[in-house]
Parts: C-alpha cells; structure tokens; sequence
C-alpha cells in the first residue's frame, strides 16, 4: 500500500468552500426521444448543471452524433442545458450518443449523459365520413353538388387515388390534417348503382392506407319533386324586411323528406322537413347585407331518393346611412411632450356597408384602419414632435360607395402649449456605508410635470446608480450607492434629469456617500470538526463573524518555497503575533492553520487585522495534541470524508471491504518528529507527528500504515492508511476514533465496512 494519497486535494476541499474543489450535480443523466416517421420533431429538454458550492466553470461536449444538438458548450454553475434531436434523414431504428459536461476542479467531473433517440413509423391517420353516396335523374342539372371527408393524423403526407374516371378528388394540402372535395360525373354511365373506392396512401414508413367508399345511384324516373318554387324578394334598405312565403313540397308518393337552406346566412326555413305533401315557411334576413342580388337555395332530399334544389333569390337596393360618435375631437399636450392617448370613433350604418378613412390637412394626424366594414372602431392620435405652441386643425374624411350624403367628417384639434417646469422632490441624498458591509437602502425621488413627457437621468461618479434609466412622467426612480472598494471619508455625486428636445432646463440632484471602516467581529470559533474548541500546534482553525473579510471571498495562494500566504484580500490572522496561514477568507468566515509556534503553550491569543482594523482579541486554550477526523458533509459528525482502497468516496452505499486499507483524513496531530515549516504545502508523504497515532475501527485497535502530512495539502492537515481486518467489526457506520498521544479524536465521526 502506497503513503500517497488515492485524492491529494480531499481534505483541504473539506475546509475551502471555494468553487475548485467543489462537486457538482447533472440531472438528469439519461434522456429518451421519440420520433415518428413525417411528424414534426420531439420538444426539447433540459438538463440541471448545479454544483455543492459557489461557481463551477464547466464545459459539455458530445460524442459526435449529428442528430444530437445542445444550447451550451461553456457556462458556470448553475446552468440550464437545453438538448434536442434533428433526425431528418434517419431510418426507423434505436440511436444512441452521450453528452460529457466537465467541471474544473470538480471531484466527480467529467459526469455523462446517455442519450437515446428511437424512430418509429406514424400511426394510421383517421378519416370522417368512410363512405359517401350520390344521387343523379334525368331530371337534375350537371354538375351534382359535391361532398367532402377529412383526413385527420399527426402532419403526414399523403397522395389518393379512386381508380375510375367517374370520381374527381381535390384538396387544399397533401399534409394531414386536411378536407378533401370529391365530386362525380355520371355522364356516360347507365341507370343503376355505381360503386367505387378511394385510397388514401400515407408516406410514412412503411406507407400506410385508408379506403373511402363512395355510391352514385342513377335514377331514369324525372319530374318526382314537384315545388311552388322558384322564389324572389325583394328588399330597400330602411324598410321592414320581406314577409315570409309559402313553398309547397310534394312527390310523387308519401315520402320523408329533410330540407336545408343553403346561403350565406341570410336564408330561412321552418320547419326543416317533414312528410310529403306538406309546406314551409321560408323567410330573409337582409340586415347585414348591401346592396345587391343574392341566390340561394333550398335542398330537398330523403333516403334513397335523388335530392332536388329549389333556387331563392333575394334583391337588395337602397343606399346606407353613415354615422359617426363622435364628430369632433379636441387633443392637448405641451411642446415636446410625449403623445396623448389615441381616441375612438365610432362609424355605423344601417345596413352594413363598406369604408375607407382619409386625413386631410394634418400631418400630425393619424387614423386606423384605413378602411373596413361598419360598424367600425376608428382610433384617431396625433403626433406632437416638432410642432412649436399653438392651435391646429385637421379633419378625417370617412366615404362609402352609394351612402346617404356621400360620407361623414370628423373635425380634430390639437393645441400645444407652452412648456413648464419639471418639479423633483426630494432635491438631493445622503448616505452612511462600511467598506465592508451590505449597501445601505436604496431611496426615492419622483419627477411630475403638467402633462406626460419623457425624461432620462445620468449618474456621476460609478458608485451612484439610477433605475430606471428614463421614464415618462409622473415617475418614481430608485437611487442605490455602493461603497465596495471605496476609501473612508465623505464622497459626492450628481444625478442630472433631462427632456427631451430641451423643452426643460436640465436639472442637478446632490448625492453625499459617507463610506466608514468596520471593525472585524469573532462570533465562533471551531477546530474543523462542527464546533468543537480543542487546538493544538498545526490544528485547522474556523473563525466566524461579521466584517471579518471582503465581500468577495478568496482562495488559497503560494508563495515560493510552496509556502501559503498569510495576507490574503487584506486579511491577516494573527495567532500570538504569529501570522497563521490563510486557506480562504470572506466577510463571515476565515479558514486558517494555528503555527507550529504555538507549540509548548497552554493558550493562544487569536486577532483578526482587516485592512488596518483589528478585532478584539480571543484567548483559546492549547494541547500538544488536539486530533479531530474529518466527515463527508464538515459537521464533525457521522459518515467520515473516507477514500477506500480502489479510490471510491466510503459511504453506506460503498463500503469498505474487510482485509483493504482505508485512508482517514484530519488535523490536530501537534508537531512532527522532524520540523515542518509553519503554512508548507506537502509535495509527498512526510514526517510522522511526534506523539504516537493509534486508530479504533469499532472500539478495535487497527494496524496504522501511515500517519504524517497529506500529500499536495498545507502541513498539519494529516492522512491515515489504515488496514481493515478480517475480524473488524461490519455495517454501515462502525464507530472510528483517532489516539494522538494523549487526546482523542471527537465521538461521533463513523466509517462503512462491507
């Protein structure tokens, strides 16, 4: 068993929240696609890219498959990657591709994602009707009316086909969902019942058909119906509408008949059907038509008989009466404002009729639409921009072909006046912030002038800002400061507000920032493992509090010689007036190493310098020894931040077999037998601690491999390889305890052994 670490860089990741030695987390990491043959392609999806802490700087890359796409090659975590699948070109079958998303310095990177694609054949489209009849006598006029059935199915193509020269097949699209007309000439046929099959092919894989069934049933028998009809009305437009008329119906025997009214909704029926012989009311309603001559017609048909069609005809005539509400429109608005709100007109008629809108002697004037069908909403606005004060007038022409008059005239009026002053309340602001500490509240000022006008508002120096940036009167902005990596001492600024086109004087708001120093607080201390107070030379120490460092954290850094720094963003930790060296520094929170120095001490004085501030001092009591074993998630308790032998993370799901080693991490061993500088990174395995290591699996003394440095790690964080017997005791949390010299490890801390 090699003294070198399966993970160098594990326990110094326990203590550094920094993004470099965080994991990251991909879900999901398997996605299926389902494409059918002709339908349009399958939705998107996404996947989750979140890391355990900070920002990860990550990269996806794919195996190469050119049906496989994603959204993103490089981001930071959190980040959302959007996959899709193009796979036009594909035959039917199951395609597989991976993503890979890689993560700098994560300890579970690269991380893959499975993805498969599956192309399969489109199901049978439906159609309504499968079957259609036709009926024709010597007595009907060519062509028959036509009858139609729709295609339903998820966009396929498809072609068609009947086979005999009697059928006529059209339609608007060859791609599913579509209505499709068919018509039948039964000239040149014989009396009698003439079948025939249309075939409705799709081009997916493999094709796929539907049959429509279609009967034209030819009758020699002419003159069955017999009918009152044709029938006219007549219509001018003011007047009532048409009495009803009577349609008598009959055949040539007792039969049940249905009729319908075919028009463009003005025809009328009652009832719609009925026995033979027997008549109907027919009726027009002629309200929403113009002027003109209309037909329609009234069919008549039954089972097994051939249908007739009796024709209606209807005349229009008279010329509309336009109307418009309201006929003047008055609009005001200062010089350089912004535009007032558009008004409505209303134009009706009786009846409907057509129109068209003309602006005349207004360029400032505008109307929609331009033309339409009454009654018509017509929005009138105007356009200010440019026009110096005073009064203007203009007018909208609003004509129909034949109406009453020869149209309406809506008037307009537009007056502009003269600009007034901005009113800014309050007039200026003032400010208190700590170098250190969160922005103060943001505050308020509001702008209002006599009538809406754009403003915009500018900033002086960069630690003033504005939201919005430009608004329209009356108007509320947010005025934020930030005093991050400003001086102490008092600072000021300007916030100017402007109009547009110079119609108003610009105007200056004072902005004062008193930027103060903080004073760094100790709230807790811990020696790594949750909140336990035990120290020794070469021990990890946690600081937290308020102010402690920057707002921004920092990481670890060497010097030459592989030495940490022990200044790190401004931060300093003095330990005795020793300076201890720095693995990461932030407003709340210090993680450093207690010298070596300490050593021989039976208390230490901790004080924290930021930026020439100091903390008040913190005294600590001191052992030669203080061991404290590392756990998976940094609380000092349950499952221990332990590697097993093939280099997997220990855990209940992958335990630690019996007769391999296990490598423990922690820190607080004191001193080594031979000197090690005070903040060196190990470049290998190194010294043992002075005082002598013993380790309990279980309450069971195990064999010790190696106790001393962890490689690639600041010196007094330690790594232990330690044999697993046989006869160790097994299950998913086995007690496991650390003996240096006299002091032992913190309760609590367990390891999984299969």
């Amino acid at each position: 068993m090699s003294k070198i670490s399966f993970l160098p860089a594990l326990a110094l990741s326990l203590l550094l929240p920094a993004n470099s030695y965080a994991a990251f987390g991909v879900s999901p990491t398997t996605m299926f696609f389902l494409q059918t043959a002709g339908a349009q392609f399958p939705p998107s999806q996404t996947v989750s890219i979140v890391s355990t802490a900070g920002v990860v700087p990550l990269s996806v890359s794919s195996s190469g498959a050119l049906w496989l796409n994603y959204s993103l090659s490089f981001a930071n975590t959190p980040a959302i990657l959007s996959v899709n699948v193009h796979p036009t070109g594909l035959d039917l079958g199951t395609y597989t591709a991976t993503l890979t998303v890689t993560g700098t310095g994560a300890t579970n990177s690269p991380v893959t994602i499975n993805v498969t694609l599956q192309v399969t054949s489109a199901a049978p489209s439906t159609v309504n009707p499968a079957q259609l009849a036709f009926f024709y006598s010597v007595a009907d006029t060519l062509p028959l009316p036509s009858q139609s059935f729709t295609i339903g199915g998820p966009g396929t193509g498809y072609s068609m086909s009947s086979g005999v020269s009697w059928i006529s097949l059209s339609s608007p699209s060859l791609f599913t969902p579509s209505t499709v007309t068919v018509s039948v000439d039964p000239t040149g046929l014989s009396p009698g019942v003439h079948n025939g099959i249309i075939t409705v092919t799709h081009t997916t894989i493999p094709p796929l058909s539907q049959l429509v069934a279609v009967t034209l049933n030819i009758s020699t028998t002419e003159g069955l119906w017999m009918t009152s009809g044709p029938l006219t009305f007549q219509y001018h437009i003011g007047n009532l509408k048409p009495a009803l008329q009577k349609l008598n119906v009959s055949y040539i025997t007792n039969i049940t008949f249905n009729a319908q009214a075919n028009s463009t909704g003005w025809l009328r029926i009652e009832p719609d059907g009925g026995v033979t012989p027997t008549t109907l009311d027919v009726t027009v309603d002629p309200s929403l038509l113009l002027a003109g001559t209309y037909t329609g017609t009234i069919t008549l048909s039954a089972i097994n008989v051939a249908p007739t069609n009796v024709k209606v005809t209807l005349i229009v005539s008279g010329s509309p009466n336009l109307t418009a509400n309201p006929s003047v429109l008055e609009f005001q608005v200062p010089a350089g404002g912004l535009p007032p709100p558009a008004k409505t007109v209303l134009i009706s008629s009786s009846p409907a009729t057509n129109i068209t809108t003309q602006v005349v002697n207004g360029l400032w004037l505008n109307v929609t639409p331009a033309s339409g069908i009454t009654p018509q909403a017509l929005s009138a606005g105007v356009n200010p921009t440019g026009l110096a004060p005073g009064i203007y007038r203009g007018s909208i022409v609003i004509s129909s072909p034949g109406a009453a008059g020869g149209g309406q005239l809506v008037s307009v009026t537009l007056t502009v006046t003269a600009a007034e002053p901005l009113t800014i309340t309050p007039g200026g602001f003032r400010f208190s912030a700590t170098v250190t500490g969160p922005p103060p509240p943001a505050q308020v000022f509001s702008v209002t002038s006599p009538y809406p006008t754009g403003i915009a508002v500018a900033t002086s120096p960069g630690w003033l800002s504005i939201t919005p940036p430009n608004a329209n009167t009356p108007a509320n902005f947010s005025v934020s400061v930030t005093a991050a990596g400003l001086p102490t001492g008092i600072h000021t600024g300007n916030i100017i507000v402007t109009a547009p086109g110079g119609i108003h004087t610009p105007q200056s708001i004072p902005v004062v920032l008193d930027v103060s120093g903080a004073v760094p607080t100790i709230s807790q201390i811990s020696n790594g493992a949750g909140l336990l107070r035990d120290f020794a030379p070469g021990s990890t120490l946690i600081l937290y509090g308020k102010d402690l460092g920057p707002r921004e954290p920092a990481a670890a850094r060497l010097i030459p010689g592989r030495i940490l720094e022990t200044t790190l963003g401004g931060v300093r930790v003095l330990i005795n007036g020793v300076p201890a060296p720095l693995l990461y520094v932030s407003a709340t929170q210090i993680n450093a190493m207690i010298p070596f120095e300490a050593s021989g001490r039976p208390r230490i004085l901790i004080e924290v310098s930021y930026q020439g501030l100091l903390s008040e001092t913190l005294t600590v009591a001191t052992a030669e020894t203080a061991p404290i074993l590392f756990t998976s998630d940094g609380s000092g308790r349950g499952q221990g931040a332990i590697l097993n032998q093939n280099g997997s993370l220990n855990s209940p799901s992958i335990p630690a077999p019996r007769g391999s080693v296990v490598v423990l991490y922690g820190a607080g061993g004191g001193i080594f037998s031979t000197p090690i500088p005070t903040g060196l990174v190990a470049e290998g395995a190194g010294p043992l601690p002075l005082a002598p290591v013993n380790i309990f699996v279980g309450g069971v003394q195990a064999a010790v491999l190696y106790a001393g440095p962890a490689p690639h790690t600041v010196a007094g964080i330690l790594q232990f390889n330690v044999w697993i017997d046989e006869q160790m005791s097994q299950g998913p949390a086995v007690p496991l305890t650390v003996k240096i010299g006299e002091a032992f490890s913190q309760q609590g801390v367990t390891l999984a052994i299969q």
